[in-house]
Formats: C-alpha cells, sequence, structure tokens
C-alpha cells in the first residue's frame, strides 16, 4: 500500500513555513504534556505522603508485634 504523505503535494517553496508551524505545534504538545504531568504530580503529592504515612503505620505495627 502506497502511503501518501499530506504535504506531498504542497510547493516546495512552503517547506519552511509549513515545517515551522509542524515544530511549533510538537512545541505546544510538548508543553502540553510537561504542564499535564506536573499537575498530575502536584494532585497526587498528597496521595504520596499518605502512603508513605501508611507504610510507616505498617513498619511500626510490625516491629512491635
Amino acid at each position: 500500500m502506497n502511503q501518501k504523505n499530506k504535504y506531498e503535494k504542497l510547493s516546495v517553496s512552503l517547506y519552511p513555513k509549513v515545517r515551522q508551524q509542524v515544530v511549533d505545534r510538537i512545541s505546544t504538545f510538548e508543553k502540553v504534556i510537561e504542564d499535564h504531568t506536573a499537575a498530575q504530580k502536584e494532585a497526587l503529592k498528597m496521595v504520596y505522603e499518605q502512603l508513605e504515612e501508611a507504610k510507616n503505620d505498617l513498619k511500626y505495627l510490625d516491629e512491635v508485634n
């Protein structure tokens, strides 16, 4: 199957402009991923703290028993 690229019929003279648009699009996607990752990490911070507390509780109970 011959897969066609959506830019293959585009005039070569437009390649630099289109290339920059694609680079900008990639940058935007990477920024969105970075922002979401940071927000997710912050949202889970309390869960991680509670998990650590529970592990310490279990460790204490195992040690005194």
